[in-house]
């Protein structure tokens, strides 16, 4: 698997180059100029924090940290997977194993990683301030004392289906274009069965 590295602005996604350059994408192909790599690390290691660049003219803020309503000089990174094999689907009992797991004394963030496996993280660990290419998809995190994780919440079969119809309407749109780092915590409307099924008959 290999991963391109992008930002993503109001005029459109640019994609980094092997020359360090970055080019406006119409298309998600990958080409011979694209920079393409597996190492997570250094995909982390080239994002920046409140700086700034020039791309066709125009100046982006890249990551900022404050920003203020309306602003739309911002550039953000997004960081897409290629895949060649189509994945096994996330299972339903190992959410629940890895719900079961989980310290209900801290702040969980449930994450749904790369490799299709659940994890639980310490949300005080987390550096949101740059785009993880290990996570597929984050759910909003579970406060501390809130029956979230644990025993109760693994045998809560509410909480799980809601949890593993979220996690794999967000894996479905991983597959079909490569994207990660997503986070959303809204109620979905598809159904489960529904979303089953588009994972089922989509080709890689």
């Amino acid at each position: 698997m290999k991963y391109t590295f992008e930002l993503e602005t109001r005029s459109g996604n640019y994609r980094l180059q092997n020359d360090e350059s970055w080019k406006l994408l119409t298309e998600r192909e990958i080409t011979e100029k694209d920079f393409t790599t597996s190492d997570v690390c250094t995909l982390i290691a080239k994002q920046e924090i409140d700086s700034e660049i020039t791309l066709d003219g125009n100046t982006w803020r890249l990551n900022p940290t404050e920003s203020s309503f309306g602003d739309s000089n911002q550039a953000y990174y997004e960081i897409y997977a290629h895949r060649r094999i189509k994945p096994l689907t996330p299972s339903i009992e190992q959410l629940r194993a890895t719900i079961a797991q989980g310290d209900d004394k801290i702040n969980n963030s449930l994450i749904l990683n790369i490799y299709g496996f659940y994890e639980l993280r310490d949300f005080s660990t987390l550096n949101l301030s740059f785009d993880d290419p290990t996570i597929v998809h984050r759910y909003e995190t579970f406060s501390s004392g809130n029956d979230y994780v644990g025993q109760n919440a693994k045998n809560d079969n509410q909480l799980i289906k809601m949890l593993y119809k979220t996690s794999l309407f967000f894996w479905l749109g991983h597959l079909q274009n490569g994207k990660t780092n997503m986070y959303f915590e809204n109620e979905i409307e598809e159904s489960l069965e529904q979303i089953i099924n588009d994972i089922n008959e989509l080709k890689i």
